[in-house]
């Protein structure tokens, strides 16, 4: 039985089971002893006290049982309550692990998307970068060009449209450029101007149709010829690398 697990209450027991035996041995042992004749005429018939006191035994036994029942099933109870404990606590450290493990996991995954994202974003930028720079190239090569055939065009009107009387003006003021430079520098005023040193365009002054700011408001012939000689030879070194490069781009 389940009760012999509490050593007081199986001595509890066990001492009423000695008590009760003791008793029926009591009376075993007066039918015994009785005369014979006494043994065959009369049956044995346990006295009041004996009853009672088995009664009080039994029922003794019988508490004491339920007693050992009940703490017995108090104490699985506990048991099973302290494993179910321990079960919780283990189930919740397993998923307090799994959640770190995710955390981290996520973690690792948002921080290499962010270093992707940010590679993407300055290749991204490099590229739009290099795409602007070409653009701005070829839109100032563009630009430049039509400001060249603009130039070239309006020169090539100024040239066509001028008196025949500003020639008589070409040889009143002598050039400072011999055999083919000066060819080459009457070309260039031919080109530009007509040869006239009172042509006009735009900010574009004379026969060489120099920036008025190079001649800081002295358009006399003079002024012209030595403004002229000092931005070629600075420029392109003779008249004749300057009609090179008027040939080559439609301006010097």
């Amino acid at each position: 039985m389940t009760f012999f697990h509490n050593k007081g209450l199986a001595t509890k027991i066990l001492f009423g089971f000695t008590i009760v035996g003791a008793i029926i041995m009591s009376n075993l042992s007066s039918v015994i002893a009785a005369p014979t004749t006494q043994a065959e005429t009369h049956a044995y018939y346990p006295t009041t006290e004996t009853v009672a006191k088995v009664t009080a035994v039994n029922k003794m036994v019988q508490e004491q049982e339920t007693l050992a029942t009940a703490q017995e099933r108090h104490a699985q109870q506990t048991a099973n309550t302290a494993e179910q404990l321990a079960n919780q606590k283990q189930q919740e450290e397993i998923a307090k692990k799994k959640a770190e493990q995710a955390k981290k996991v996520a973690a690792a995954k948002k921080a290499a998307a962010e270093k992707l994202a940010a590679e993407k974003a300055e290749q991204a930028k490099v590229e739009a970068q290099k795409i602007a720079k070409q653009k701005a190239e070829q839109q100032a090569k563009e630009n430049a060009a039509k400001a060249a055939a603009q130039k070239a065009t309006v020169k090539t009107t100024v040239a066509t449209t001028q008196p025949t009387k500003t020639t008589t003006t070409n040889n009143t003021t002598a050039s400072t450029a011999t055999g083919s430079d000066a060819s080459a520098k009457a070309t260039i005023a031919s080109r530009e101007s007509g040869g006239s040193y009172t042509a006009r365009n735009g900010q574009y002054v004379g026969k060489y149709q120099l920036s008025a700011s190079y001649l800081n408001g002295d358009y006399s012939p003079a002024n012209q010829e030595r403004v002229a000689n000092n931005y070629v030879n600075s420029r392109y070194g003779s008249w004749s690398n300057a009609l090179a490069h008027w040939d080559a781009n439609g301006w010097y």
